[in-house]
């Protein structure tokens, strides 16, 4: 973990590492997939399907790799988590691959993204209060799949009772005032 120490090293605390460069990888990749797309797409335009296939596959081993190597979620176990949401997005996008599902879950991920982090911590005190755990550790896959179930129907939940209802207004809003703009 070079990097880390190195970090620690210079006086900054070892949580503000984690945050800057482990837990927020996501979305520095995802911004530079957003600035950099049409140069990705062009790379990996010409890579035939069954080597992005193989980079995808050795994409989920490094992960998991990781996570059992280090026992951690470690700068490494979530760069390969992100190189692989990237080489399925592509993969998707090249492909058109559509999966309804995963398209209707689209449909609140806005919500999904606001309340991911406060359902976690709900539903790990949930869990803490039904099993009684020696220690909550959301990367057990038998505690964070449940967690995901849960974070998404939290989410839905919030999606039909705020957000299409706050939608519903704000274009009514827009509406009144785009008739009012014409008239004047």
């Amino acid at each position: 973990m070079f990097f880390q120490d190195f970090i620690v090293s210079l006086g900054i605390p070892k949580y503000f590492y984690k945050f800057l460069f482990v837990y927020n990888i996501y979305f520095a990749i995802g911004v530079g997939l957003y600035n950099y797309f049409e140069t990705v797409r062009t790379l990996f335009g010409k890579f035939p399907k069954r080597l992005l296939l193989l980079f995808i596959i050795i994409a989920v081993a490094l992960t998991y790799g990781a996570n059992i190597y280090f026992q951690d979620g470690t700068i490494y176990s979530f760069g390969a988590a992100a190189l692989l949401g990237v080489l399925l997005i592509i993969f998707f996008l090249k492909y058109q691959v559509q999966i309804p599902w995963l398209i209707n879950i689209g449909k609140f991920s806005y919500t999904l993204y606001i309340v991911h982090y406060p359902t976690i911590f709900l539903y790990l005190a949930m869990y803490h209060l039904i099993f009684n755990p020696d220690t909550i550790y959301i990367l057990n896959y038998f505690v964070w799949m449940p967690a995901v179930f849960f974070c998404l129907g939290v989410a839905y939940l919030h999606y039909l009772l705020v957000e299409s209802k706050t939608k519903h207004i704000l274009n009514r809003l827009r509406v009144k005032r785009t008739s009012k703009m014409s008239v004047a």
